[in-house]
């Protein structure tokens, strides 16, 4: 899984990605470091682009292990800092 942070940047499908592990069944607090982020544009790295915290106006999270079926993630906070 991994969370999309988007910018204002008026770049097309551009975000910072992270990924990070979950557990089914399991409430799991997830602790993602800003400076890790890696910013990609059509899912291709972009090194050397730093994010900045309070640029971030939306938040995605994705679901990308191409198995079929349905799943289901609880989300109790977001905060970036």
């Amino acid at each position: 899984m991994s969370i999309n942070l988007y910018t204002p940047d008026r770049r097309t499908a551009f975000s910072y990605q992270l990924e990070f592990d979950t557990k089914a069944d399991q409430w799991t607090e997830v602790k993602l470091p800003v400076d890790k982020f890696v910013a990609h544009s059509y899912g291709r790295p972009m090194p050397n682009m730093k994010l900045t915290p309070s640029q971030v106006h939306s938040v995605g999270i994705l679901l990308g292990d191409k198995k079929p079926g349905p799943f289901e993630i609880l989300v109790d906070s977001i905060v970036v800092e």
